[in-house]
């Protein structure tokens, strides 16, 4: 029995009729059972280095003129599909599916994007988008609520312009498990300001938002990716890129150099408004690697409404922050009059790391930190040989909502001063926050010290008390227009850096409001 979670090498023998009458059977039991017409075959990411050391299946490819193993895949799903059928089913199945040689009443579901799921949709084939829907991964709500569903064209400029000036350059971001993720961008200066887009190697290009230099050498910028929200701070100097991409929350270092002209890129595949129809919508997807029953409810709610109102609803309702307001009443009524226990779970699962019912100090703690977005979390465990079923999924990490709505709501709060000084009820709003989580610091301490599952959580918890002193120390300096020096905004600068790493499979967010109040100081 594997264990172990990916992708693994067992796969069917295509060759074989037995195959074929044990795969009917299993459909025809299915079909009793479920009256849904689809039926999802799964078929994505296949490891067919079985198939490629097997010579009886090579000759089998050689005699039906099977060119390479996706071919044979295909071969095989045009007999499932041809069995479905026999039973009044539809086939579903993921990107690798898609094949010429299958009917179009297949339906192709899309992890790979809009990219796949636009050409397959230009080919006649029904689909639906998955991407950017992953409730597994820990991302923002607005994450979701910002994915588009039907693919999109670029809608930036790309053509740089005579009095224009632009850079282009190459970069390199390892991660923690899988390819490299590598690719370039461009920025370009004009008349209006800057604009400019992306290309990561094997994708369409992507246009860039809230370009900013942070210093002549510092620049960063937004964009939506397959990782999460993205947001490169790269500094760029004397032809060299260092610096890192914060996918959701945690950085991924990042290295590459200056190029010597605009690479060429590849457009979105954006299909007609007639072959646009044969997209159906998209599917919220919570794969189970990092849920146990006790946590279910909290993986889901309340993200899995804000995913439902983007299917659901006109492509131009955008407000975020409005979605942010309905989200906490629907959150809170599906509590009250639904019954679910998303936050009863994660008070549930603080007792337990407790050992008592006075959770309040984990409580605190949790509004200033969050889970390691995009796949960190499951990349760490890899690496550390705990990614199997035998994970107990008992840290702090596990009770935790995929983001904190305590630092999203203190990022609007600095932005509000940042506009004017003088808002007193944003500033007194910061104040009580950090005061709250700079008083708990001895509590949470006490807390974590009593239970093993939490002693590599005791640096985290250090750092949140260290750094709501800090910020208020900000507070007042920004309040009292009393900038810092060059030194001193440095010493700072490493001290959120060092705060803002990966620890316990958690982030402190709070490091990212609180840059946004150190930067304001800085340029007094």
């Amino acid at each position: 029995m594997e264990r172990e979670w990916g992708v693994h090498k067992p796969t069917l023998d295509p060759t074989r009729d037995e195959v074929y009458r044990f795969v009917d059977a299993i459909i025809g039991e299915l079909a009793a059972i479920f009256p849904d017409p689809y039926l999802h075959i799964g078929g994505d990411e296949v490891d067919a280095s079985q198939w490629k050391a097997s010579a009886s299946i090579q000759a089998f490819m050689q005699k039906n003129q099977l060119a390479d193993t996706h071919a044979l895949q295909a071969y095989f799903n045009q007999k499932l599909e041809k069995i479905l059928e026999r039973h009044q089913r539809r086939m579903v199945g993921w990107d690798e599916i898609y094949h010429p040689s299958l009917p179009r009443t297949i339906v192709i579901q899309s992890w790979q994007g809009p990219d796949s799921l636009g050409a397959s949709a230009q080919d006649g084939y029904q689909g639906i988008l998955s991407t950017g829907f992953y409730l597994d991964q820990p991302q923002s709500a607005a994450y979701h609520y910002r994915n588009e569903i039907l693919p999109q064209p670029l809608g930036v400029d790309t053509e740089v312009q005579p009095a224009e000036q632009a850079q282009s350059w190459q970069f390199s971001m390892p991660r923690l498990k899988g390819s490299v993720v590598e690719g370039s961008f461009t920025l370009i200066e004009g008349k209006q300001g800057w604009r400019g887009f992306i290309d990561f190697n094997g994708k369409s290009r992507r246009a860039l938002h809230d370009i900013v230099w942070r210093s002549p050498q510092q620049v960063t910028f937004r964009l939506d990716s397959w990782m999460g929200e993205t947001r490169p701070v790269f500094r760029l100097q004397q032809d060299q890129l260092s610096g890192y991409m914060l996918l959701g929350n945690v950085r991924y270092p990042t290295s590459g150099s200056r190029l010597a002209a605009i690479p060429a890129g590849k457009m979105p595949v954006v299909p007609e408004a007639k072959q646009q129809a044969n997209i159906l919508g998209g599917e919220a997807a919570l794969w189970a690697e990092n849920v146990r029953a006790p946590i279910l409810d909290l993986k889901l709610w309340p993200r899995a409404f804000a995913v439902a109102e983007r299917l659901w609803s006109a492509q131009d309702v955008t407000d975020e922050n409005n979605m942010y307001q309905r989200l906490a009443a629907v959150d809170a009524w599906s509590v009250v009059s639904v019954g679910l226990q998303q936050h009863a779970e994660t008070a549930r699962e603080f007792t337990r790391l407790a050992n008592s019912v006075e959770i309040l100090p984990l409580q605190i703690l949790a509004e200033a930190v969050e889970p390691g977005q995009y796949y960190t979390r499951q990349h760490l465990k890899f690496k550390a040989g705990n990614y199997h079923q035998f994970e107990p999924l008992n840290r702090f990490a596990d009770a935790l909502p995929p983001e904190s709505n305590a630092v999203r709501e203190m990022g609007r709060q600095v932005e509000a001063l940042l506009k004017d000084k003088n808002d007193r009820a944003a500033a007194q709003a910061i104040r009580e926050r950090l005061q709250r989580w700079q008083l708990n610091t001895a509590a949470v301490k006490t807390t974590v010290a009593g239970n093993r599952v939490l002693q590599d959580l005791a640096p985290v918890a250090q750092d949140v008390g260290a750094l709501s002193t800090l910020g208020l120390m900000l507070l007042e300096r920004y309040q009292q227009s009393e900038p810092l020096s060059k030194t001193e905004a440095g010493q700072i600068q490493q001290q959120l850096d060092a705060a803002a790493q990966v620890r316990d499979e958690v982030v402190i967010a709070a490091v990212y409001p609180l840059e946004a109040l150190l930067r304001a100081c800085a340029i007094e």
